[in-house]
């Protein structure tokens, strides 16, 4: 099983090899915070109705994935979901457009056991890569 890596300056969320354009912040406490995250598999909540900032403008239907951050934060609500509704999120990480369905997709498809635990994020995945 993978994890997810999400680099902030390019806006991707990569799994599994595949690139899905996404965008955390401007909003409220702004871009996630660079480093790992729990991925809590099992409380995933789907069929979010009447909540735009959570909804797939492709198909209206919304879903969130919680994140737990593994290191000393002061922010919670954290979570994976499309970004519908105005350009950006308040913290969370919005998957945009056709990616957040193709993302879902993916995720539905995927058993439990190869659904990723943990989230990544990075500055920008290019450099970390190089050093």
């Amino acid at each position: 099983m993978s994890n997810l890596i999400y680099d902030i300056k390019r806006g991707y969320l990569t799994w599994n090899g595949r690139s899905y354009r996404a965008i955390s912040g401007p909003f409220r406490n702004g871009t996630l915070e660079t480093g790992k995250y729990r991925i809590e598999t099992k409380k995933v909540v789907s069929n979010i109705l009447n909540k735009v900032g959570f909804q797939s403008s492709g198909s209206n239907q919304g879903w969130f994935i919680p994140l737990s951050p593994l290191f000393d934060s002061n922010r919670f609500g954290l979570g994976i979901h499309p970004d519908g509704g105005q350009k950006g999120t308040e913290g969370c990480i919005g998957i945009q457009g056709q990616a957040a369905e193709m993302f879902w997709k993916a995720w539905l498809t995927a058993s439990l056991n190869n659904r990723p635990n943990y989230l990544v994020v990075v500055e920008d995945a290019k450099a970390e890569a190089v050093t």
